[in-house]
């Protein structure tokens, strides 16, 4: 499942500003187009993990394509509701905590207090948006991270966890495996084994 917060993208699309979206989480199938937008998000993933003008401009053609597909898919035509736009535009400094600072000790009250809610309402407001609670969410991109990390370099399992912000190992497997079905050295392993066959094909 890929997971995209309007809020994040609607600041530099302005279509995203102006519509109403049937849902904040949008699971993607096997169908041909969903495939291909699963391509489009691990480059983007993984482009957003480098620097340099050439990779920017890339960042913004993918990001381009998925606000297409996003609009497409669960924009509600011609209808607004302001009340839910506002939320989610109030979670905007929430959700750029977790997407910018996933591998510092953030917690709940950080996003609160970032976003001027209280505790209680904001974590309402967060599960209602997006469709996880904040500490989930935040887990979720600590693991995205830790993917590119896994695929891309030749780090520990143990060194991983603490770049992405897991003050235990034991505590980043679990979660991992929670959110990929799988320990983080077996996700390794079989993206390897998938990198050979590539080669060997």
């Amino acid at each position: 499942m890929a997971v995209f917060g309007v809020s994040l993208l609607k600041k530099f699309f302005t279509p995203f500003t102006k519509r109403e979206f049937l849902s904040y989480v949008y699971s993607l199938s096997s169908s041909e187009e969903d495939v291909k937008m699963k391509e489009i998000l691990l480059e983007t993933s993984l482009l957003a993990q480098k620097n340099g003008e050439e990779v920017e401009l890339l960042l913004t053609s993918n990001l381009y394509r998925i606000c297409a597909f996003l609009l497409e898919k669960l924009c509600v035509k011609d209808q607004v509701k302001i009340e839910d736009l506002t939320q989610v535009e109030a979670l905007d400094k929430a959700l750029e905590l977790v997407y910018y600072n996933y591998f510092e000790p953030i917690t709940v009250d950080d996003g609160a207090r970032v976003t001027g809610y209280g505790k209680s309402n904001f974590c309402k407001i967060f599960k209602k948006v997006t469709g996880y609670t904040f500490h989930d969410f935040l887990n979720r991109r600590r693991v995205e991270v830790a993917v590119g990390l896994l695929t891309q370099s030749n780090m520990s399992v143990t060194d991983i966890s603490m770049e992405v912000g897991f003050s235990e190992a034991k505590t980043f497997c679990r979660v991992f495996r929670e959110i990929k079905g799988v320990t983080p050295l077996k996700y390794k392993n079989q993206e390897k084994a998938k990198l050979l066959c590539s080669y060997t094909i």
